[in-house]
């Protein structure tokens, strides 16, 4: 069944700084137009083909370098890699005897621990960025971006998709591309996509990814896989990732349910931006400095560049994810420090740049003596 596109009213946010992780020195490389569209009932990337384009293909490229590392290639991206493991544990039946197909593997530790602890009988990684990993005993690495016509005489008992369908150009014609891959009688998918409900309700300049074409909440998410023909078997949010299982049921005609509001989006990114800008002046006129920004993100990335802080001598930033140590956002001048690093208890007040695990950093300001610990976008949740 075709799906024709229709193009609604669009938003334009300025141009933003491209994030893509931490750096060597200090200084935007590179900035792009960002802005918001609605094209069939989900909220898009509004950027030019050609943009769009390369930013796909980058990919491909031997430089490209991860926003966040995959599993196996810092410790935060290991601990990402077991959440995600033990999220399919609960879910999935037993493997043992089975094929199964990664999409967007980035490294091999989840192949690595199918074949070990599930005894699957073929595990196929497909990702351009593997070209430096060689196909070994039941592990097959495909080191090229995903097509149905590179796997059209396969059938897999079940392919997993975790964070790249946020990535893909259509994600409905990705989604029908991999149903025709599995099993008819109990193929499953299990899907991975960042959540973006509270951050959206908030104007999180976080979620501002040039790589991130889509921009998924509950009801949108299920809307767009059932459309594709499939049954969702489990479905659930946690920590801002929709994690879902999904089986092979007959296409369905459905509408693509309620419109969003993108001139309240808008005012809510707007809001957000200039709430940061006058926490920041209200803590530097009543002398809570120096502050920490604990959680080098996307966020706090954009909003440097926009407020004008890049050279703020009252700013300093935290992160516990080793790979960031020693490093630096683009628009700001020093360079990040461990979060165990003893200028922290210096700080007087503290903004936390990953409002994800805003509870958890909180607890650790906390238990570093700093009384003040704010968000980086309010939020009811946030307190």
């Amino acid at each position: 069944m075709a799906v024709h596109s229709v193009k609604k009213k669009s938003i334009n946010l300025g141009s933003l700084p491209v994030w893509s992780g931490v750096q060597n020195a200090p200084g935007i490389r590179r900035q792009i137009p960002f802005g918001f569209k609605v094209e069939d009932g989900l909220i898009r990337l509004n950027v030019e083909d050609n943009l769009k384009n390369t930013i796909v293909e980058n990919y491909g490229n031997p430089d490209y370098s991860f926003i966040t590392t995959p599993p196996g290639y810092s410790e935060w991206g290991t601990y990402l890699g077991r959440q995600q493991i033990g999220y399919m544990d609960t879910m999935l039946p037993k493997l043992e005897g089975k094929s199964v197909l990664e999409i967007g593997s980035g490294s091999l530790y989840i192949a690595d621990y199918f074949v070990e602890h599930n005894k699957v009988k073929q595990f196929v990684a497909c990702d351009p960025v593997l070209r430096k990993e060689k196909s070994r005993g039941t592990i097959k690495v495909v080191a090229n971006y995903f097509s149905y016509e590179a796997f059209k005489d396969d059938r897999f008992d079940l392919v997993v998709s975790m964070n790249n369908l946020e990535h893909v150009p259509d994600p409905f014609s990705y989604l029908s591309e991999i149903r025709k891959l599995l099993k008819k009688s109990d193929g499953l998918l299990f899907v991975m996509v960042p959540d973006c409900t509270e951050q959206l309700e908030v104007g999180d300049w976080g979620i501002c990814l040039h790589e991130h074409l889509s921009y998924f909440t509950l009801p949108s998410f299920s809307s767009v896989v059932t459309r594709a023909g499939f049954h969702i078997d489990h479905l659930m949010s946690i920590e801002d990732e929709i994690i879902a299982l999904l089986s092979i049921m007959p296409v369905q005609n459905n509408s693509f349910g309620s419109e969003p509001n993108l001139d309240a989006l808008n005012e809510k990114f707007v809001k957000s931006k200039n709430e940061l800008g006058n926490l920041i002046q209200k803590l530097k006129i009543s002398g809570d400095t120096p502050i920490g920004v604990h959680g080098c993100s996307a966020a706090v990335n954009h909003l440097f560049s926009l407020l004008g802080l890049d050279h703020d001598p009252d700013i300093y930033l935290f992160d516990r994810d080793e790979a960031k140590h020693g490093k630096y956002i683009p628009s700001f001048c020093r360079a990040v420090l461990d979060s165990a690093d003893p200028q922290y208890k210096n700080m007087k007040a503290i903004v936390v740049g990953n409002t994800t695990y805003f509870a958890q950093i909180k607890e650790f300001a906390l238990g570093q003596g700093i009384e003040k610990v704010y968000p980086l976008f309010s939020h009811p949740n946030n307190e």
